[in-house]
């Protein structure tokens, strides 16, 4: 079995010491197989792997233009002729 406590402490230490290193730089480090330091980081260490990327930065201009985008929803939300024209469309979504 690879999942024994000394190999998980190996990693754990490994992860500690560097903790941006891949797994393959990690197993090749504690002379663990790839899969056996993915197993060991999700089962033992309660790691849930996933590469960290910046997906959207926010700035200044988020708040105005979230601010102008509620604001038109609300009118919209306050027009019975939108809002009638939407439940027409839902009611005829649900028949077909």
């Amino acid at each position: 079995m690879v999942r024994t406590p000394e190999n998980v402490d190996k990693v754990r230490m490994a992860i500690a010491k560097i903790p941006r290193h891949s797994v393959r730089r990690h197993s090749a480090a504690t002379g663990l197989s790839d899969r056996s330091v993915r197993r060991i980081l999700h089962k033992d260490l309660n790691f849930h792997l996933y590469k960290t990327a910046i997906v959207q930065e926010l700035n200044d201009r988020n708040m105005a233009n979230r601010r102008i985008s509620s604001e038109q929803l609300l009118k919209m939300l306050n027009d019975d002729d939108v809002i009638n024209t939407l439940m027409k469309h839902i009611s005829t979504c649900q028949v077909m």
